[in-house]
């Protein structure tokens, strides 16, 4: 069955810019979760081309 979810995980903070994080990281996974999973494809909007 295809799964299609929001999380949230615990940020980090950054410190080579010295930036404190108190909010949680928001993210969005679709996955099926009869087969066993052989890849993990990442996509970020705004770099390369589609910027």
């Amino acid at each position: 069955m295809l799964v299609d979810g929001s999380y949230e995980i615990l940020s980090c903070d950054d410190v080579e810019l010295g930036i404190k994080r108190s909010s949680a990281l928001s993210f969005y996974a679709c996955y099926d979760d009869v087969k066993e999973a052989k890849a993990l494809l990442v996509i970020i909007p705004g770099l390369g081309a589609d910027s």
